[in-house]
């Protein structure tokens, strides 16, 4: 498959996504940058600083498809210190079956050092564009036909990737090059992030604004994960648990008592009053109300609620007895809110006392008939 580059590109696909330029080319120095720093390559390999290559062009880069029929695959990886450059294992079916990144990227320490002491880090302590060998376990894959994808999608920032040497098959474990390092794949499991998205509140519905508000965000947060190919195991974990934390954080309407309503109301025996709900009590067009009615006197008769209202009946009472109707509102079966009304019965001979207090001013020089006038 043309894994060591030596034919060009025979056998791989070279697209562009950003730029005219290519992000990367066919290359075969033995060094980088002014300072000739050790590439450690073999022979020819793809490089973002091929001749024509442009490191602020995007794109990826595409073996063919092979049959996997050993445990093990190697290769050989520089530069690559950016998150959005990484190597992706894809099927036939387009599953993404692993990701790889260049974990052993690491820049020079703080220092003033020579050239000739920075050439010594290149391959042991610092590893940028100068290959690393990578070993993969692929058993997991066999017998499937998988296609190798080497992705860089970013401007700067060693966005640039170097690769070559890609091998397939190995007949046993110790024909791998000694030194390879495992590398480990880094693609993350979204099992929770589908779980947490199957629990999407797809419409406002009694919560209050701002809340729901909130839960969109993480929301929308958490859906731009699902295609994210390359987002870490680390953000995803943190942005199921922000999702998770705002739905259980959705706050229903409150449900308030009208302030400044009358809630004392007088009845001669035999009559009836109609109360409306909403004169006392504010859902805030929350669903799932229901009304829980009482009285704590049985000369009272309460009627079923229906269409937001209920009737009081008056018994008969020999004097003026004042009873209580209790409300209680119930949000899905939990009572949220309890209002009290307060009857006063009496029969059509007692007078029914408003007010401890009353007083009247008469002139009686006044009044024609003064013979009439009884004052208690």
């Amino acid at each position: 498959m043309n894994g060591n580059f030596e034919n060009g590109l025979d056998g791989w696909t070279l697209t562009n996504t950003l730029g005219e330029a290519p992000f990367g080319g066919i290359d075969e120095k033995t060094t980088f940058w002014g300072e000739a720093y050790a590439m450690n390559n073999v022979g020819k390999y793809f490089s973002a600083y091929a001749t024509g290559a442009e490191e602020s062009s995007h794109g990826y880069l595409t073996s063919s498809y092979f049959t996997v029929n050993s445990a093990y695959a190697t290769y050989m990886l520089g530069g690559a210190g950016n998150h959005n450059v990484y190597i992706t294992v894809e099927d036939k079916e387009g599953n993404v079956l692993a990701l790889y990144r260049n974990t052993e990227f690491k820049d020079f320490p703080a220092g003033d050092f020579t050239v000739e002491a920075r050439r010594e880090m290149i391959g042991n302590t610092v590893f940028l564009a100068n290959f690393v060998t990578y070993k993969i376990d692929l058993a997991d894959f066999m017998g499937k036909e998988v296609r190798f994808v080497i992705h860089d999608y970013a401007s700067a920032g060693w966005g640039v990737v170097f690769f070559d040497q890609l091998n397939t098959y190995y007949v046993s474990a110790d024909d791998i090059p000694e030194g390879a390092i495992l590398a480990e794949n880094l693609l993350a499991d979204k099992s929770m992030l589908k779980a947490e998205l199957a629990l999407e509140v797809a419409e406002q519905g009694d919560y209050t604004l701002d809340s729901y508000n909130a839960y969109l965000a993480k929301l929308a947060d958490a859906k731009a994960l699902v295609e994210d190919i390359a987002v870490t195991q680390a953000t995803v974990d943190q942005t199921v648990a922000a999702l998770a934390e705002a739905r259980l954080a959705l706050s229903v309407r409150p449900i308030e008592e009208i302030a400044g309503a009358d809630k004392a109301f007088n009845l001669i025996s035999g009559n009836d009053q109609e109360i409306t709900l909403a004169d006392y009590i504010n859902t805030n067009g929350l669903s799932g109300i229901t009304y829980n009615v009482q009285t704590d006197n049985a000369v009272v008769i309460i009627g079923s609620v229906a269409d937001g209202k209920f009737t009081v009946t008056a018994g008969a009472v020999n004097e003026a007895t004042v009873v209580k109707v209790t409300i209680s509102v119930l949000y899905n079966g939990e009572e949220k809110l309890v209002v009290e009304l307060s009857v006063q019965i009496t029969n059509d001979l007692a007078p029914t006392v408003k007010s401890e207090e009353f007083a009247k001013s008469y002139d009686v020089y006044a009044l024609d008939n003064k013979a009439n006038i009884a004052l208690d």
